[in-house]
C-alpha cells in the first residue's frame, strides 16, 4: 500500500441545522479535489473539517500508547500471543501490522489539506483562516514528531500531491526535526493564546510551546528547551495539583492538551483496568515497580495490586474510567505541566545548572509524599531525572520508550529484561507493502 490512499479519505464535517441540531456527515473527496467545496462554505464547516484532523489522531493515539508502553519496560501481558507478544518481545518484522504507518499519514493528509484549502477559498473568515491553519501546521508537526521517533527516518509529508506523497522517499532525523521546528514556530504565530474550545481538547499557544519544548529537548538544543518550557511552568493557567488523583481528569489544570474520546472513557482505561482484580491482565513490570521509592504516593494514586491469583501483580490506574456510562471523566492526556518541569530539569542538568534541575524535580516531588532530591554533579542529577520520569510519565504516550531511545539507553534497559533483544528493535520495521508500493522508501539496515 502506499500513499496513494489519502485520496479516498472522508472529513466528517459537522453541519448544525437550522434548529440547532448538530450531526456528523460524512464528506467524500472527489478526484484530484482534496477538500471539497463543502467544507468551506463557512467558519463552521471549515472548523468541523479541523476536528476531523484531531478525530484521526485520536483514533490511533491509545493505540499507540499501548503499543510503545509494551515496546520498552514499562507493561507486558503474560501469555499474550500475536501483535501484543510481537510488541513486547520486540519481535516485530516487515509482515507486522501496526497501523501506526497508515493512520499518523492520514491525519498529517487532513492537515495539509486544510492548509492548502485556507489558501484557495475566501469564504471564511480571517480569524478562522488564521485559527485552522495554526492547528493544522501544529498537528502535522506532532504527527511527524510520532513518525520519527517510531520509525526512525519516514517521509516528511507537506502536499496532498499524490504523485509526490506516495513516492516520498526516507528523510532523515534533522530534516523531519527542521520541519517539525518550522510548523511550531508558524503555529505559535498564528494561533490564539486561549483555547479555541472547551475541555483543552484543541491546541492553543502553550500547546504548540509545549511540543516544542518537547522537540527541542529531543535535539538536545537545552537552552531553548529551557525556555520554551518555563513559558508554561510561568503561566498562570497551569497548576501542579496536589491530589495526585485528579492529575488526568478532564477538568485538571496540569493539563495543557488533551483527547477528547467519543466513547467516554480512555483506551487505557477499558485495557489496563482490570474488571476482574482476580485476572490482571496487563502488569506492570517489576523493574518499574521497584522504581518507586518507599511511600512515593504515586504508587498507590496511579497503580492497583490484583486479588487472589493476580496478588503480587499490579495494573495501571492513571486512567480510571472504563465504560461509556456516567458521561466523560477522563480525555485522553497528551501534554501535561509536570512533563515540562521534567523537561526544564533535564535542560537545566546539561547547562550544568544542577540546582536548577534539582528544583523543578521537587516541585513535582513535594505532593508525592517523599523529600527532596539532591545532586552533586551533572551525571548525578540526569540519573535521579531519568528516575523521576520513568515514574511520572510512566504509561503515557510512549515516554518511556522514546526517552530510552532518544539517550541511547535502549539496550543497557532492555538486553537484560528481554531474550530476544536486538539493537535494530529501537526502531519499526517499514511494512512490505508499503516498500513494493515506493520504491523511494527504505528499509532500515537491520530488518534488511
Amino acid at each position: 500500500m502506499k500513499l496513494t490512499y489519502i485520496a479516498s479519505i472522508t472529513i466528517s464535517a459537522l453541519l448544525v441545522t437550522a434548529s440547532g441540531c448538530e450531526k456528523f456527515v460524512d464528506t467524500p473527496i472527489p478526484g484530484n479535489s482534496i477538500v471539497p467545496d463543502q467544507v468551506f462554505t463557512n467558519d463552521a464547516t471549515a472548523v468541523s473539517a479541523l476536528l476531523g484532523a484531531y478525530q484521526a489522531i485520536q483514533n490511533i493515539s491509545g493505540d499507540m500508547s499501548m503499543h510503545t508502553d509494551l515496546f520498552g519496560d514499562d507493561i507486558f501481558r503474560p501469555g499474550a500471543g500475536g501483535l501484543i507478544q510481537e510488541a513486547q518481545e520486540n519481535t516485530y518484522t516487515e509482515s507486522s501490522n501496526f497501523q501506526f504507518f497508515n493512520n499518523y499519514y492520514k491525519a498529517i493528509f487532513l492537515a495539509n489539506s486544510l492548509l492548502e484549502g485556507v489558501e484557495t477559498h475566501n469564504t471564511i473568515s480571517a480569524a478562522t483562516a488564521r485559527q485552522i491553519k495554526g492547528e493544522s501546521k501544529f498537528l502535522r508537526a506532532f504527527c511527524h514528531f510520532i513518525l520519527a521517533n517510531l520509525y526512525g527516518n519516514p517521509p516528511l509529508i507537506t502536499t496532498t500531491t499524490v504523485s509526490i506523497s506516495a513516492y516520498a522517499g526516507n528523510a532523515s532525523r534533522e530534516t523531519l526535526y527542521a520541519a517539525i521546528v518550522s510548523d511550531l514556530k508558524d503555529a505559535y504565530e498564528l494561533i490564539d493564546a486561549d483555547y479555541p474550545s472547551a475541555d483543552r481538547a484543541r491546541a492553543n499557544k502553550a500547546t504548540v510551546s509545549a511540543l516544542l519544548a518537547k522537540v527541542y529537548l529531543y535535539r538536545k538544543e537545552w537552552k531553548l528547551a529551557e525556555t520554551e518550557a518555563t513559558r508554561q511552568i510561568t503561566n498562570p493557567a497551569y497548576a501542579i495539583p496536589d491530589d495526585l488523583n485528579t492529575v488526568f481528569q478532564k477538568d485538571s489544570p496540569e493539563t495543557i492538551w488533551q483527547l477528547w474520546s467519543q466513547y467516554n472513557y480512555t483506551a487505557q482505561g477499558q485495557s489496563y483496568v482490570a474488571s476482574d482484580p482476580n485476572r490482571v491482565i496487563y502488569t506492570l513490570r517489576e523493574g518499574l515497580m521497584n522504581a518507586f521509592e518507599p511511600g512515593d504516593k504515586r504508587k498507590a494514586a496511579w497503580t492497583r495490586e490484583g486479588s487472589g491469583n493476580s496478588i503480587g501483580l499490579f495494573y495501571p490506574y492513571k486512567y480510571t474510567q472504563t465504560t461509556s456510562s456516567g458521561g466523560a471523566t477522563e480525555y485522553l492526556v497528551q501534554f501535561r505541566l509536570a512533563e515540562q518541569y521534567l523537561i526544564r530539569a533535564e535542560a537545566r542538568a546539561h547547562l550544568n545548572d544542577v540546582d536548577g534541575a534539582m528544583e523543578d524535580i521537587n516541585e513535582l516531588r513535594g505532593r508525592t509524599g517523599l523529600g527532596d532530591a539532591s545532586a552533586g554533579n551533572m551525571a548525578d542529577a540526569l540519573l535521579k531525572i531519568e528516575q523521576e520520569r520513568r515514574v511520572e510519565l510512566m504509561v503515557e504516550n510512549g515516554s518511556r520508550w522514546f526517552d530510552l531511545n532518544r539517550t541511547g539507553r535502549t539496550t543497557y534497559w532492555l538486553q537484560p529484561q528481554k531474550p530476544t533483544w536486538q539493537p535494530r528493535d529501537t526502531v519499526l520495521p517499514y511494512a512490505t507493502t508499503l516498500l513494493l508500493a515506493n520504491p523511494n522508501l527504505k528499509q532500515h539496515e537491520g530488518y534488511k
